[in-house]
């Protein structure tokens, strides 16, 4: 500090004490890489959302040994070894050592580094990222909203709130926020196309007309249940855009499994008014939270095709006292209809689940839709994000628009599943079950197999990988 004050000429630093406490506390990996993509977008104030959110008093925000695995950490200090000596044999020959690596002699995983406390992160850094920009929208407009033209009628003027926008038809609000949801650029009083939006207290659907061939109807998973951004859209919005098909899209902020008698009564009403017998097809999607509702939900649409990954087929306990996970969902009303997609599948024309096999409470969902028009897909280590692993492998488009389509079969989805063997993921799940075998100097091979397939060296071919693959 010092010396940072001499570069810039202040000399005297009498009275400047410091904080004496964390000024710069480390976020989650987790939560960085969030804040990351919104960087990427441009379409918010990183820096503001970081002060905002460092503000926040949640321990599960902050973190430290999360981004990198203890062998990593250790290879990173090796490889820099020598000119870390040098740095201090030059600047501080004062100090025996530069930093304290004790950490790196430790013989398990950082507490950080547990899959339970990743999950936890997660959710408490989308949390608090939605909290921030609702409080940026409250405190500094300017940041996410166009400033209005200057003058002191513009000055005078409120922001109109988020749910007071589709009232007001004749005129929109002149500070708008940048980026819209997808429904309401084609259905807003100047856009191209019909449809509407219905809020239900706890759900809401977005839908838009793009013709009556293909209408596909999609759900919320649990990553989005408290997601208030006003850009906000349904899953699987801008997907179905892109194709000019249909969309119904039901946004939750409560995660109940859909057991929502409003919504319920809402979905049947349209069901009864012939609303889902206006198109040619119909096809039902989501993940996880959101594939059981697309599962049951499809039922008032009989003949519809279901696209659903990692579902659950329910979580009333005395179906699937086995079932542990998802203590909230658990907790829903289950006397409510439209609650078992076993039933409800009896009448879909065809069913595609994508599950792991290795995911045990997944396969036994899977189990319980039996036979008939159900098509399961596995993929392997994938766990239960298997969306967000077919995402990044870059294969989620063509499967759902596949499976929607009617051009998906289980070999293409083989050939395409393959792509995992390129996740992080993948290779760790791989690794942790061969390790639970006892079978450390496997895992360490898939490990550098890995490495060298990603790195700029020629990838090792497909079979020394898949010699590795007998736990799959």
């Amino acid at each position: 500090m010092r010396d940072f004050a001499s570069e810039i000429g202040l000399h005297d630093l009498e009275g400047l004490d410091g904080v004496g406490a964390d000024a710069n506390p480390s976020l989650s990996v987790e939560l960085s890489e969030m804040l990351g993509r919104f960087a990427i977008a441009g379409s918010a104030n990183v820096r503001a959302l970081i002060r905002l959110i460092s503000e926040m008093d949640d321990p599960a925000l902050f973190a430290s040994r999360d981004a990198f695995d203890l062998a990593s950490r250790r290879r990173v200090v090796a490889h820099t070894a020598a000119d870390t000596e040098a740095m201090r044999a030059r600047y501080r020959p004062d100090l025996a050592r530069f930093f304290d690596t004790d950490d790196l002699d430790a013989a398990q995983e950082a507490p950080a580094r547990d899959p339970a406390a990743a999950a936890g992160r997660s959710q408490a850094g989308a949390l608090a990222l939605a909290r921030a920009l609702s409080l940026m929208q409250v405190a500094e407009p300017a940041s996410i909203v166009p400033a209005p033209a200057p003058g002191p009628a513009a000055a005078a003027a409120p922001v109109p709130a988020p749910e007071t926008w589709l009232a007001m038809p004749s005129a929109m609000p002149s500070a708008m926020p940048s980026a819209m949801p997808v429904w309401f650029t084609e259905i807003c009083p100047a856009g191209p196309r019909a449809g509407f939006f219905v809020w239900l207290g706890n759900h809401g659907a977005s839908f838009v007309d793009r013709g009556g061939a293909q209408l596909v109807v999609t759900f919320d998973n649990l990553h989005n249940v408290g997601d208030t951004r006003p850009e906000r859209d349904a899953w699987a919005a801008r997907f179905c855009a892109e194709r000019g098909w249909s969309h119904l899209g039901v946004i939750s902020q409560r995660p109940d499994w859909f057991r929502d008698a409003a919504l319920i009564g809402w979905f049947e009403a349209r069901a009864a008014e012939g609303f889902f017998a206006r198109f040619g097809r119909v096809a039902f999607a989501g993940a996880s939270m959101g594939g059981f509702g697309a599962l049951v939900f499809s039922a008032l649409a009989p003949g519809a095709t279901v696209a659903a990954f990692s579902p659950q087929s329910t979580l009333a306990r005395h179906l699937v006292r086995w079932e542990g996970r998802f203590a909230k969902g658990r907790g829903a009303d289950w006397t409510l209809p439209h609650g078992d997609a076993a039933e409800a599948v009896r009448q879909a024309g065809r069913v595609w689940l994508v599950v792991d096999p290795f995911e045990g409470n997944d396969m036994r969902h899977a189990a319980r839709l039996g036979q008939g028009p159900v098509t399961v897909l596995r993929a392997p280590g994938c766990g239960h994000k298997t969306a967000l692993a077919l995402n990044r492998m870059g294969a989620l488009k063509e499967v759902l628009g596949g499976a929607i389509d009617g051009t998906l079969t289980p070999g293409h989805f083989a050939r395409l599943v393959r792509g995992r063997r390129d996740l992080l993921l993948w290779v760790r799940s791989l690794a942790a079950r061969l390790e639970a075998r006892g079978q450390t100097a496997r895992a360490e091979r898939l490990r550098r197999l890995y490495r060298a397939r990603r790195g700029t060296s020629a990838p090792p071919p497909d079979a020394a990988i898949e010699d590795l693959q007998d736990a799959e």
